[in-house]
This record gives structure tokens, sequence and C-alpha cells, in this order.
């Protein structure tokens, strides 16, 4: 290497390595243990399929970010993309999806609000805040029930596991 190109050289690595080497200050957020999520959705699922029903369950934090998703063989693509939007829903707005369903062709702010967010979307039935101590740690949410139970019911069958353990 010419001695001239050291120096350049020495401040792309530097340019490189200063992303891994920046501190992470993003505000936290919080939601439940990956167990007790993964425990939330295997029950919601359990519902469904007892009534014939082929679903995806989600269970995300406070921002909405997937701390486990379930699908059953032969769940479809849209069902994915559907309980995704009803969990970050449930999660972002406090309230469950059905209630923002409800509220969102009468309520300008929150049809803004779900507007805003492409996370969001237009609300449907089957996602429900999980509360602890009075504070929201995430959502639950189910997609694909069509027979005998419905989504919001099987996402409420996964709550009742575990809502005695929440912390």
């Amino acid at each position: 290497m010419k001695r001239y190109a050291l120096p350049f050289f020495l401040l792309g690595a530097i340019g490189l390595a200063a992303p891994a080497l920046a501190q992470d200050n993003a505000p936290r957020v919080r939601g439940i243990s990956a167990a007790l999520a993964v425990e939330a959705a295997e029950a919601a699922q359990a519902l469904c399929a007892q009534h014939g029903n082929t679903t995806t369950a989600l269970v995300v934090d406070q921002a909405g970010l997937p701390i486990a998703m379930l699908s059953a063989n032969g769940a479809g693509a849209l069902g994915q993309r559907l309980v995704t939007a009803k969990a970050n829903i449930a999660a972002k707005l406090k309230i469950s999806s059905a209630e923002a369903a409800r509220r969102y062709k009468t309520e300008d702010p929150m049809l803004f609000q779900l507007a805003v967010d492409p996370a969001m979307g237009i609300p449907l039935p089957g996602g429900l805040p999980i509360v602890a101590h009075g504070e929201v740690m995430g959502a639950i949410a189910v997609s694909g029930a069509s027979k005998e139970v419905n989504d919001e019911q099987c996402a409420e069958a996964g709550l009742d596991k575990i809502k005695d353990r929440l912390k």
C-alpha cells in the first residue's frame, strides 16, 4: 500500500466501525417474556383449531414489535399481514382493535392516528392489549378464525392463559 493511501484507508475503516461502536440511546420498550408470548399464542391457536380454523397468532411488545408469531400450517399470508396490523393497533392505541374499528368511523383523531402509522391501517377485530399492573405491555392478535369462534375470542383465550402470570 502506498504511503499516501494509508490515511484514507484508516478514515474509511473508522467510518465503517463508528456505527458499531455508537451507543444505542433509543428509548426502551417493555413487553412480556418470550415464553409467555409463545404460550399465549399457542393457547389462542388451540382454541381456533378446536373449531376448525387455521390461524396466525401474534404477540407484540409496547411498540408493536413482534415477540412471538405462530402460523398454523395452511394459514394465509394475508392473515399474517392482518394480524400484524391488529396487534399494532391494540398495543399502540391501548384499546382492542375491535374498539378501534368502531371508533375510527366517527372520531377524526382516531382516523388520523390510524392513517399516519402504516403499521396500523384499517382496524379489524382480533387484537387485544396485554395489561399488567395498569400498564399496556403489548398486545395479542389473531387472524383467520371464521367458524364458531372469532379472532377476538381466540386472542382472549391466549390472554386468559397467561394473565395470572403477567408482571
